[in-house]
């Protein structure tokens, strides 16, 4: 917790107020990755100091205006419903945000062995989260699910073994999304991303089924340039 602290510490001025945002949120997540467990278990002083920071993170800060992704597509020139922007990234983490259209929808999909944090910047977002149980030895896996509606400044904490699997649709006035993620998605180290279906729901009991191909159909996210404060 001590490096947390120093490495917050060059961001504030005297009257306790950061200089920059985005460069304290990056701090403390880099600094938390680097601690022992980095964001693995909830409620740690490493995951308490980057809420903290994220918390202190708005949409101005990360550039991000209303409507985000009809900006997005008028910059490509492309039509999308989800955009992806990165903000800063290592092999150890990775701080993006997504701008999500209305009612646009990121399939269920997992975190092998990750943590996510997310910020509800902007919108709103429907939120269905699974747990995995078992497996059911048919290429079926017993899970728990939860449902629930999360709108900005709210935040959503997912853990290797806590509503690992999800799935996001945004509200009628679309949503932006800060994530952190540690450690990120790398398919070289086991940690590829899985998109799934929901076979059977029964409550807080379902059942999930892998896509054959491990992508879900008629899904794109694209990526769009970051230009928000420095986050360096």
């Amino acid at each position: 917790m001590a490096g947390v602290v120093r490495g917050l510490a060059r961001y504030f001025n005297g009257g306790g107020a950061p200089r920059n945002a985005v460069a304290a949120l990056h701090d403390a997540v880099r600094a938390a990755a680097a601690a022992d467990g980095g964001l693995s278990v909830a409620g740690s002083p490493a995951c308490e100091a980057v809420l903290a920071a994220m918390a202190a993170v708005d949409a101005a800060d990360l550039g991000v205006g209303p409507g985000a992704w009809c900006a997005a597509e008028a910059r490509s020139g492309r039509r999308c419903d989800v955009w992806h922007v990165p903000v800063a990234e290592s092999p150890d983490y990775s701080i993006c945000v997504f701008l999500l259209g209305p009612g646009a929808r990121i399939p269920a999909h997992d975190h092998p062995g990750m943590t996510v944090l997310s910020k509800i910047l902007q919108g709103s977002l429907d939120v269905a989260s699974f747990d995995i149980l078992a497996d059911n030895g048919d290429g079926t896996f017993a899970a728990a699910a939860r449902r629930r509606t999360v709108a900005a400044p709210r935040f959503s904490e997912l853990y290797a073994a806590r509503d690992n699997v999800h799935e996001f649709v945004a509200g009628p006035e679309g949503a932006c999304v800060l994530d952190v993620l540690s450690p990120p998605y790398d398919a070289a180290g086991g940690r590829d991303c899985h998109y799934v279906r929901v076979v059977r729901a029964d409550g807080a009991a379902a059942v999930l089924e892998l896509y054959p191909d491990g992508a879900e159909p008629d899904f794109t996210c694209l990526s769009a340039p970051y230009g928000g404060l420095d986050p360096s």
